[in-house]
């Protein structure tokens, strides 16, 4: 069974997990991945937790976009924390894991924000 670094649950109570070789070997990596964000471990279980806007990924309908712009600091302040969580049915439920997590300069409202609902 892989390691996680954590799990925790989203907005929605769903539980979410990052392993350790997405961290270590894919958003870490040097070249391919985004390792600005090593920094910001606790912060990207927040915007799981707590985001302030989320989205439905253009690329794979089983995966949304957590956002949120309070938690970067230094050359990154005012910068978007996004985390991108991929959805899988298991016999135990529902189940996210972290795929990767960068910072953005901007928030891409590409389709239907998921996250807060408009009460329109």
């Amino acid at each position: 069974m892989p390691e996680p670094v954590f799990q925790v649950e989203d907005y929605e109570g769903v539980p979410v997990a990052l392993e350790r070789a997405v961290w270590e070997d894919k958003i870490l990596h040097p070249v391919l991945g985004h390792p600005e964000v090593r920094e910001y471990l606790q912060e990207i279980r927040l915007t799981i937790q707590s985001p302030e806007a989320v989205y439905p990924s253009r690329r794979d309908p089983r995966s949304r976009l957590f956002y949120r712009s309070d938690l970067t600091r230094g050359e990154f302040k005012d910068y978007w924390l996004v985390v991108v969580v991929k959805y899988v049915r298991e016999p135990s439920g529902s189940k996210g894991y972290v795929s990767t997590a960068f910072i953005s300069r901007s928030l891409k409202k590409r389709s239907e924000k998921l996250w807060p609902r408009s009460t329109n």
